[in-house]
C-alpha cells in the first residue's frame, strides 16, 4: 500500500472536526508545534504520541489519512498541506 504522509507536508489533528494543529510530519518526520518538545512519530505505518504511545495504524480517509480505532472510529487525522 503507498504511503503519501511519508513524503510531503502533513498536520496532525485531534479529530476529523479539530482545527488545531498539534503536530506535523514532513516527509516522514514528526515536527512540534512547540520548541524542544517531542514530536509525533511515525512507525511502521502507526502513528505515534509525543509520550510514545501507538495511538495506532493509519489508514486512508477521503484525502487524508487517519487512526483506525476499529468499528467505524476515527482517531487522530493527517491532513496535506500545501506547498
Amino acid at each position: 500500500m503507498s504511503k503519501p504522509y511519508l513524503t510531503g507536508r502533513w498536520a496532525i489533528f485531534q479529530t476529523r472536526a479539530s482545527a488545531e494543529v498539534l503536530g506535523y510530519i514532513i516527509n516522514g518526520v514528526g515536527q512540534s508545534t512547540t520548541p524542544g518538545a517531542p514530536p509525533f512519530q511515525i512507525s511502521d505505518g502507526a502513528l505515534f504520541a509525543p509520550d510514545g504511545k501507538r495511538l495506532g495504524h493509519l489508514a486512508p480517509l477521503g484525502d487524508s489519512w487517519a487512526v483506525n480505532l476499529g468499528d467505524h472510529e476515527v482517531g487522530h487525522v493527517l491532513r496535506a498541506m500545501p506547498g
